[in-house]
């Protein structure tokens, strides 16, 4: 009995699962909207990308000013600031 009990529950969790994992894939956006998010999200992921991008929020800066306050040289700044640059126009032409 207890063996039965156990397939019962077992089995019942099995069928839930599969029930809640075809319902969960209507949620998933296409590949495009994916490529999409991780275009947009890349931009965050170094430290020296998103310490600019709070700057640049908080007012305008040319490249020697964000130098002077990240302490980080320049080419490092310009590098970081031409891969922002090519992030936003990506951006960009998402939206049209």
């Amino acid at each position: 009995m207890i063996f039965l009990n156990n397939f019962l529950i077992y089995n019942n969790f099995m069928n839930f699962n599969l029930r809640e994992e075809y319902s969960l894939k209507k949620y998933m956006p296409s590949k495009t909207s994916l490529n999409n998010m991780s275009t947009f999200f890349y931009a965050f992921s170094d430290d020296t990308r998103l310490k600019i991008i709070i700057l640049l929020t908080i007012k305008p800066l040319c490249v020697s000013e964000i130098t002077s306050v990240l302490e980080i040289n320049q080419t490092t700044i310009s590098h970081q600031l031409k891969i922002l640059k090519y992030l936003l126009r990506v951006l960009l032409s998402l939206l049209k």
